[in-house]
């Protein structure tokens, strides 16, 4: 005789208790969730972690700061610091390194897992934007940056060498003369400045004399074929000038 097998019952205490913990599990993931989210923004002090990068995105180390006008940590060699006890809201914060433009900035304090991140730009990171700017004839953006490298170091030869080539192509070749002979009263006696003065010399003022004389003061330091010819022809155009 075939018997159906008989489906047990769950008893109702089992049933109810089951639908209890399924229903109580998300309420609790959800409460832990909220507790968590409010946690991180219900503070009065905590610690903020800052980074500070170049604008190569290389890890900026040394790097002293100040906080609110008190002195505050020095990034560490990845370029990461760390302000103990911060309290939550507004706050200004200034970096500083040798040879890195001075940084200053505000921010709002308000999440425990907050990251301040921030960029310092090099003396020669600007030296070399200028450089490309001048070679897309962005007159303005190389001076400005010119100008910030200059609040870096004063007086350095190359800064001053490409100020000289930014006059020069915006065609004040007096000015830009007066800059080379300044870097090589410094002391500084680079070939590539005799080589722009005999250009400015040679090609926008027309002192011919003082051109050949910067050509052969580059040619002591430099063998360049095309610079001894150009010298040469550039005698025999003087001789040619002083015959007639």
């Amino acid at each position: 005789m075939f018997h159906r097998n008989k489906r047990k019952k769950m008893p109702l205490f089992r049933y109810i208790k089951s639908v209890f913990v399924l229903f109580l599990l998300p309420c609790m993931f959800f409460s832990c969730s909220t507790l968590k989210k409010e946690s991180l923004y219900d503070f009065q002090t905590a610690s903020l972690f800052g980074m500070i990068y170049d604008y190569d995105n290389k890890p900026c180390s040394d790097v002293k700061t100040t906080v609110d006008g008190e002195e505050g940590p020095s990034s560490d060699i990845n370029g990461r610091f760390v302000i103990q006890s911060l309290s939550r809201g507004e706050h200004q914060i200034t970096c500083t390194k040798d040879g890195y433009e001075t940084v200053s900035l505000s921010f709002h304090f308000v999440s425990r897992n907050q990251v301040l991140y921030v960029r310092m730009i090099s003396f020669n990171q600007l030296l070399d934007r200028a450089e490309k700017a001048i070679e897309y004839q962005q007159w303005e953006e190389g001076e400005n940056l010119i100008q910030r490298a200059e609040q870096i170091q004063q007086n350095d030869p190359l800064a001053q060498y490409l100020k000289a080539v930014l006059l020069k192509e915006r065609g004040e070749a007096q000015k830009a003369a007066e800059v080379l002979l300044n870097v090589l009263n410094t002391g500084f006696k680079g070939p590539y400045v005799y080589l722009a003065l005999a250009d400015i010399y040679q090609y926008q003022l027309n002192y011919l004399h003082e051109a050949a004389g910067y050509l052969e003061a580059y040619l002591k330091m430099e063998s360049n074929w095309e610079v001894q010819k150009r010298l040469e022809k550039l005698k025999r155009e003087l001789e040619n000038s002083t015959i007639k």
